[in-house]
């Protein structure tokens, strides 16, 4: 079993607003897995509301020693308020929703990241609007440096109005960081993110830290540098 608490800051004109998550993941043979995600988020003004949350399954199309491609069929469960969350991960839309998310990872020391998700309601939520799709695809290159890896990249989100016109958002983003693993078990991460083309006035930085550990087992902190 494998826990991940995730802390997210994004810094508007005035104030700042945040998430704080955690996602466990349970291993069930060597392709597939499932798991969970939950959290609350902090607005500017200060109020505190629940998250949506998200249940999985993820399977490893690919696993080599210098390729790794896993694929995770999701579903959004509406436990937060609508139009809650920070514009650059998927909001609260107030119904239950199927997502995907895709990853792949390619080389030794020096690494290519791919990382996908969407998610595309079907029908209206709890305040009778129907939201829409959200797609945000990163790119990095990572290099692996002792017990770490440092990366740096691109991620781009677009996020379509819902069907009253509010709403929507586009932006492409610079991120840089990096994930630690001094111990077996645990291992340590953080990342910038700073708009550098967007559509709306959002945010104009955003610090993310994760804490992941595993549990049991014989997994070894490797998977954490991927």
């Amino acid at each position: 079993m494998r826990t991940d608490v995730v802390g997210l800051a994004a810094f508007p004109e005035s104030g700042w607003e945040g998430e704080a998550l955690a996602r466990v993941d349970v291993e069930l043979t060597k392709r597939w897995s499932v798991h969970a995600l939950g959290g609350v988020q902090r607005f500017p003004w200060g109020a505190v509301a629940a998250r949506d949350a998200l249940v999985g399954a993820r399977v490893r199309l690919v696993q080599e020693d210098d390729l790794a491609i896993a694929l995770a069929p999701r579903l959004s469960v509406p436990l937060g308020s609508v139009g809650d969350g920070l514009a650059f991960n998927p909001g609260s839309t107030g119904s239950f929703d199927p997502a995907l998310g895709g990853d792949l990872v390619y080389g030794g020391k020096w690494l290519l990241v791919l990382d996908g998700q969407t998610r595309v309601p079907l029908y209206a939520g709890a305040d009778d609007i129907l939201q829409g799709p959200f797609v945000r695809g990163d790119v990095r290159g990572a290099v692996r440096a002792g017990d770490g890896v440092v990366a740096v990249g691109t991620s781009t989100v677009l996020a379509w109005p819902a069907d009253d016109g509010l709403g929507g958002f586009t932006e492409v983003a610079a991120t840089l960081g990096g994930v630690i693993a001094p111990f077996k078990r645990h291992a340590f991460g953080a990342q910038l993110r700073a708009p550098v083309w967007t559509n709306g006035e959002n945010y104009r930085l955003a610090v993310a830290t994760n804490w992941s550990a595993v549990w049991g087992g014989k997994k070894k902190t490797e998977e954490h540098k991927h």
